[in-house]
């Protein structure tokens, strides 16, 4: 193990159920996201409508895959503390093999990106 400051299983603890609570948060937001959509394609056609549509689903995707990121650094950490604890690096090691990139944010393109 390298170098570096350890965490405790109690900060592994507390860090998971945070991770937890935000998944959660963000499931829901989707759900009312989805939801709303419902709504205003209710009764609203026209050019405009579609253009909202595309945005309002790419916005939802999004929101979908920073839930799904939350979910696979929560496995990361994990793994991490199941394999005795770790510190600053290893983590951070983790973390990026969880995000799928080098640790720059490019596994997290947007949707909305495609759009604007």
């Amino acid at each position: 193990m390298s170098g570096g400051q350890r965490l405790s299983e109690q900060h592994f603890v507390k860090f998971e159920n945070d991770l937890d609570v935000a998944s959660g948060h963000l499931a829901t937001n989707v759900k009312n996201l989805v939801l709303a959509l419902e709504a205003v394609q209710t009764g609203w056609t026209g050019g405009a409508a579609g253009e909202f549509d595309v945005a309002q689903r790419a916005l939802n995707e999004d929101h979908e895959a920073v839930r799904k990121l939350v979910e696979r650094i929560k496995e990361a950490v994990q793994l991490t503390r199941r394999a005795g604890g770790a510190n600053d690096q290893e983590l951070a090691t983790t973390f990026r093999k969880a995000n799928g990139s080098g640790g720059d944010g490019s596994g997290l393109k947007s949707k909305l990106d495609d759009y604007y």
